[in-house]
């Protein structure tokens, strides 16, 4: 379990302590992540539970795109508008 943790640490950090390519890659504050993944998980069960039609193929793939870029961090909106929510530290 221990050389798990430290594996998992260790792919974000890296041995000298800098911060790895893939986190300075993440443009999403922590809020902004919660904020996606709970309205797109309310989109993706509204598209398949309650619509229909148009409006339920919208919800879906408006909720896949919103639950997959919050879970991961990572918004290329952002990265194309040079922009994000998440704060850098010691930069």
């Amino acid at each position: 379990m221990t050389a798990l943790l430290f594996a998992a640490s260790s792919h974000v950090r890296g041995h000298n302590g800098l911060t790895s390519n893939w986190e300075t890659q993440m443009n999403e504050s922590n809020g902004d992540r919660i904020f996606r993944v709970v309205v797109g998980v309310a989109l993706l069960i509204a598209g398949f539970a309650a619509l229909s039609g148009i409006a339920a193929v919208i919800a879906i793939v408006v909720g896949l795109i919103l639950t997959v870029t919050g879970s991961v961090g990572f918004c290329p909106i952002y990265k194309v508008f040079k922009t994000g929510t998440r704060k850098l530290t010691g930069a």
